[in-house]
């Protein structure tokens, strides 16, 4: 696999980046139910998205982006259909295993993920989908393109505005 170097933007409120700065680490989330699972999550090249999203998400005016270099050979990017492919390989067998609620595969996934004994939690099974395939096989990064909310495409353009 070829390696990645690119700036990522974390947009978070003010003084949790004063936190960050200070401890000179970012804290991941620790929800498996959070859009691509427990992690740090970045803007690719995107400070302005940052700033928005952060402004959006924290309902605040006083948000702060951290800039950071990001680099790894060690990565899953969605855009190419041999990581999407394994990711949805997975997710057939994680269905197949709680829908049969047995097998070595079904106890694994209930040691580590127990609220999933009633099955995968709808708009939160990419991450715990992620999350699952970090534990098979530990990554870096997740490579994901997201439609930038409220904005339409132009008119006689194809794209509807993304960020990653």
């Amino acid at each position: 696999m070829s390696s990645l170097h690119f700036t990522g933007y974390h947009g978070t409120k003010k003084q949790c980046a004063v936190c960050i700065l200070r401890e000179a680490r970012f804290e991941p989330s620790k929800s498996s139910r959070e859009w691509l699972g427990k992690g740090i999550y970045f803007f690719k090249e995107d400070v302005l998205q940052a700033f928005t999203f952060a402004r959006y998400y924290h309902r605040s005016k006083a948000v702060s982006v951290l800039k950071t270099d990001i680099i790894t050979e060690n990565y899953l990017d969605t855009t190419i259909t041999k990581h999407r492919n394994a990711i949805y390989e997975l997710l057939d067998e994680v269905l197949e295993a709680l829908k049969s609620k047995e097998g070595e595969f079904y106890s694994v996934i209930l040691s580590y993920f127990p609220e999933l004994e009633k099955g995968l939690i709808a708009d939160s099974s990419e991450g715990y989908i992620l999350d699952i395939m970090y534990l098979i096989e530990p990554y870096d990064l997740v490579i994901c393109p997201y439609e930038i909310p409220k904005q339409e495409k132009k008119q006689d353009f194809r794209f509807k505005p993304t960020h990653l």
